[in-house]
């Protein structure tokens, strides 16, 4: 028999689906390698695993070979299909789902009148049962299955030479988190990251940083790229 996957956009998975995908995701930050290798079989690989091998290749100060280069759709492509084998390890029905960020964008042009404020945040994908809103506060999810992940503050010991930030978690060097807890914030310094998109009720976003369906059809439809090079380069910044 042959079994065939498909990937699917997380809203448009039925919530059974979503819950399965979720939970596996879950199970992988919760169980250690080698007692789920046990449980699950030798697919199975910890979030951590997954954290370090980013970071070690994001990380040092010789050069981020995950992202600003030629790494940033080989290394993530290799990664994300890595981690799709551990999840089905752990939950053999599911595969690896997808974001579309541009249906976000339409959302709020068509039904926020273009604001980005609270109600951004008010969407499915942030919510307990989904992934979670960070609170104001701490920038760390309070409620659901991800509430209070713990930030990694060592490497696997396969991979002991990794860079840890100041205060001795898997992060930047040049990243001064200090929270012991997985972070998520929408503001840098005081500057929302959407730039002119502020989250402000005074701000209407009708173009900006966040992708939507046309800068997409530009980046993929663009005469300037005649290798992929041109254009593994280019997708770095654009859409």
């Amino acid at each position: 028999a042959i079994c065939r996957y498909v990937r699917r956009e997380l809203r448009s998975l039925a919530p059974d689906d979503r819950n399965a995908f979720l939970d596996a995701m879950l199970t992988m930050m919760e169980v250690p390698m080698a007692e789920g290798m046990t449980q699950f079989g030798p697919d199975y690989r910890d979030w951590s695993y997954f954290v370090t091998l980013h970071h070690m290749a994001s990380s040092p100060q010789s050069g981020d070979q995950m992202h600003d280069g030629m790494g940033f759709l080989t290394q993530h492509s290799a990664l994300s299909g890595a981690f799709e084998i551990a999840l089905q390890a752990v939950a053999p029905a599911v595969s690896l789902a997808w974001w579309d960020l541009t249906l976000d964008w339409t959302m709020v042009v068509t039904e926020f009148n273009g604001t980005f404020d609270d109600r951004f945040w008010s969407m499915d994908m942030w919510q307990s049962n989904w992934f979670g809103r960070p609170d104001n506060h701490t920038r760390t999810v309070t409620e659901g299955r991800f509430a209070y992940l713990a930030a990694d503050s060592s490497a696997l010991d396969s991979m002991a030479d990794v860079t840890l930030n100041a205060y001795g978690f898997m992060r930047a060097p040049w990243n001064y988190n200090r929270s012991p807890w997985m972070t998520r914030a929408a503001e840098m310094n005081g500057m929302s990251v959407f730039y002119n998109c502020a989250f402000s009720s005074k701000v209407k976003c009708t173009s900006g940083p966040w992708p939507s369906c046309e800068s997409h059809l530009n980046a993929v439809s663009s005469l300037d790229h005649d290798s992929f090079q041109s254009f593994g380069w280019y997708v770095n910044y654009d859409p």
